[in-house]
């Protein structure tokens, strides 16, 4: 947050430009989107740093956001916020390419069941011990230790930390793709680091995409 504020004051950013910096970019056109993306990440070790630690940033969000209230009363645990955050994840890809968001959207939401799984068993834990007092009498309300939550903030802290600074300060060369366009670079990091696993994994997939998406690279970097 403090990065961003410094940016904003340094670019002497007024309300409009604050406004098409958070929330601007996004459109429905998928090489459009991983060209601007991939413009700030072209380095092999920033990808590969990127395809470690997007996931981790956007599970460890799911983490926290499944402490949150079940949507209504007799929802499933996982009916939380959580849910909502995937929904627009996983809907925003199917709208960019469907063919490839069957597979991303499935793996991310392995990530988001496992982190509503892990939040529950530390709930439960809590309810069993909150009923565990002296001659079975309740201790009090049931209170989860937030475990789960103090370790995803550990990793969702070091994950920022390896892609700003080895990612992008050493290695790539370049400033974090947020720093131009914030909400558009949080959307699209999940996405894009699949498709540069696809990319590596099968050089032929796409192809054509892969193709348009490079050369819209070549034109973002001759204009930065």
């Amino acid at each position: 947050v403090g990065v961003v504020v410094v940016h904003c004051a340094a670019r002497k950013m007024n309300a409009t430009s604050i406004l098409n910096w958070f929330a601007g970019g996004l459109d429905t056109n998928i090489e459009r989107q991983l060209a601007f993306y991939g413009a700030y990440h072209t380095h092999p070790v920033n990808q590969l740093i990127h395809f470690v630690f997007v996931p981790l940033i956007w599970g460890t969000a799911c983490v926290w956001t499944a402490y949150s209230p079940k949507l209504f009363k007799s929802a499933p645990y996982w009916c939380n916020l959580s849910l909502i955050g995937y929904a627009a994840y996983a809907g925003y890809y199917a709208v960019l390419d469907w063919k490839t968001a069957i597979f991303v959207d499935a793996f991310y939401f392995g990530v988001f069941l496992t982190a509503n799984r892990i939040v529950r068993k530390e709930k439960e834990e809590a309810l069993k011990a909150a009923k565990a007092g002296p001659q079975g009498k309740p201790t009090g309300k049931a209170r989860p230790s937030y475990r789960a939550a103090k370790w995803a903030l550990a990793l969702h802290v070091l994950s920022w930390y390896m892609q700003i600074h080895p990612g992008h300060a050493i290695f790539e060369g370049r400033k974090p793709a947020l720093l131009d366009s914030f909400v558009q670079s949080l959307t699209l990091a999940p996405l894009f680091v699949f498709y540069e696993a696809i990319w590596f994994l099968f050089p032929g997939y796409r192809a054509d995409m892969r193709h348009n998406v490079e050369l819209l690279i070549k034109d973002a970097h001759a204009n930065m």
